[in-house]
């Protein structure tokens, strides 16, 4: 089986500026899991419908914005 390869520091990026569409691929056909946090941190697990490659995003806490 081939090893998968792993997104190069250009390519993870690029992906935080537009994370609409499939790093790996480029499609818009991502599908975002719920999202889960633990202190200042939370992820959730997305995949790409069409090459199928599976990922979190991560989300730390910036700031707060008030009503």
């Amino acid at each position: 089986m081939a090893k998968k390869k792993k997104l190069t520091k250009k390519q993870q990026a690029e992906y935080i500026k537009n994370p609409n569409t499939c790093p790996y691929c480029g499609s818009e056909a991502l599908d975002g899991g719920y999202f889960e946090q633990e202190d200042n941190f939370g992820w959730r697990d997305v995949v790409c419908s069409a090459c199928k490659r599976r990922w979190q995003d991560l989300f730390t806490l910036t700031g707060i914005a008030e009503e």
